[in-house]
């Protein structure tokens, strides 16, 4: 939001959500965000979610 220069007003109405949202997914502590509330949060920003799976990396023993 910063980056962009959004107050949180202005972002909410952007994802058109409710209040807390826009704080939720700028928390780096929350972990539990919901994909679609984040994809939102992307394009309100001008920006697009890339999800990538790969293969894990074998640990040490």
């Amino acid at each position: 939001m910063q980056a962009a220069k959004l107050t949180k007003p202005e972002m909410r109405s952007k994802m058109a959500i409710s209040r807390p949202q826009p704080d939720h997914v700028s928390d780096p502590n929350k972990v539990s965000v919901q994909l679609d509330t984040v994809i939102k949060a992307a394009r309100a920003l001008g920006k697009e979610v890339e999800i990538k799976i790969k293969q894990a990396h074998k640990k040490a023993a």
